[in-house]
């Protein structure tokens, strides 16, 4: 499992999250903006607080079902962004 435990930040989104979220591993993040575009693939922590971060690692940690909840959108996702496949969908753009 990863954790991506930012804080608020001026930033869109984040360029971390797509490498944690490329090892194929559950991954883990505070809840905020940055993390909107991927929310569908992530967890989240309740709030920034540790208590809430240590409350749902745990929990994530009993149970195995939650925690892999997300496997098969991830793997789509990982699938999708393939530098093959982002090349060939650039190749049919610049093809046009």
């Amino acid at each position: 499992m990863l954790v991506m435990p930012y804080r608020d930040t001026q930033e869109s989104s984040s360029a971390a999250v797509r490498y944690a979220i490329a090892t194929n591993r559950p991954v883990v993040c505070t809840p905020i903006g940055i993390f909107n575009d991927v929310a569908d693939i992530v967890h989240f922590f309740q709030d920034s607080s540790v208590q809430s971060m240590a409350q749902k690692l745990k929990e994530l940690l009993k149970d195995e079902k939650t925690l892999y909840a997300k496997n098969e959108v991830q793997k789509r996702w990982i699938d999708e962004h393939d530098w093959k496949e982002v090349s060939k969908r650039l190749q049919t753009i610049l093809s046009l």
